[in-house]
């Protein structure tokens, strides 16, 4: 019997070491030449995602999906025949969270006019190992339908979040603003669940009244920005798995923490649960025009 519990104690140790060995540090680093009409807020964040998507590959590699499409068509009496191929490209990894902040480099090109934004990254990675469920996030602006679906609005644009899963699990919803500021949308500020619920293969329609689930009391958004191009970011946390979101303080009836808490709070979560996801959506808000 004392060999038994010996055997099972050392499995228990090994797997323990799998485990932690699946979660690795990495870096990265990425430069992106903006074009004259993005700004600094959005081409460091277009930087900041290339360079997290590029350690990945680094570590991990990439799969490369190809079609190949052959159309035929009648010009002026004559066959014209077009030939597309389709590549897509998707990293083998996840990145869990942020070991310390980007390092950003931002010149400027006289000569072409535009910004040149180069950033380092640190983080904690993660080999995807099994493919992730395939949810249906849509951030709408004044409607509840797909073609409401936005990533800019305009102060005093109403705000919905509509999502889909195949599988029923359970959800929040953060919004980060320019000041490094994490606000809890979801769950409810009157829920005292630490979690929102989803059913599956069923459309949930979030910050609206007329598409509540039951009797819950839902809070509804209007955007407000306090200068133009403002921009914000969602985190949309999922998993089939219960979990419970970040301590966090009651602020002007917001539930509010700051970027450092969540992001330390997601590297925790994702690093004990191999089938959350964390989808990123990023907005940007403008002052209405006189």
């Amino acid at each position: 019997m004392r060999k038994v519990v010996l055997i099972t104690i050392l499995l228990l140790c090994s797997l323990g070491t799998l485990i932690a060995q699946s979660v690795i540090n990495a870096s990265g680093e990425y430069t992106y030449i903006a074009p004259s009409n993005v700004s600094i807020e959005e081409a460091k964040q277009i930087a900041l995602e290339r360079a997290r998507l590029q350690c990945l590959a680094d570590c991990f590699g990439t799969i490369v999906n190809q079609a190949h499409t052959t159309m035929m068509r009648a010009v002026d009496g004559e066959s014209e025949v077009s030939h597309f191929l389709l590549g897509e490209s998707e990293v083998k990894g996840e990145w869990l969270g942020d070991l310390k902040q980007p390092v950003y480099k931002i010149t400027y090109d006289e000569v072409t006019g535009s910004n040149i934004v180069h950033v380092k990254v640190f983080g904690k990675v993660r080999e995807i190992r099994k493919p992730k469920i395939d949810v249906s996030v849509q951030i709408l602006c004044n409607g509840i339908t797909p073609r409401h679906e936005r990533e800019r609005f305009y102060e005093g644009d109403q705000l919905f979040l509509s999502f889909t899963s195949p599988v029923a699990g359970y959800l929040c919803v953060y919004l980060v603003d320019e000041d490094a500021n994490a606000f809890c949308l979801l769950p409810y500020s009157s829920s005292s669940q630490g979690v929102h619920s989803v059913a599956a293969n069923k459309k949930h329609v979030f910050f609206s009244n007329e598409q509540s689930d039951g009797n819950e009391l839902v809070d509804e958004y209007a955007m407000s920005c306090i200068h133009d191009g403002e921009m914000n970011m969602f985190y949309i946390v999922y998993s089939p798995n219960t979990f419970s979101k970040a301590i966090d303080q009651l602020s002007s009836s917001l539930q509010q923490l700051k970027l450092k808490q969540l992001q330390d709070w997601l590297l925790d979560i994702q690093s004990k649960d191999a089938d959350l996801q964390v989808i990123r959506k990023t907005i940007i808000i403008n002052k209405l025009r006189q």
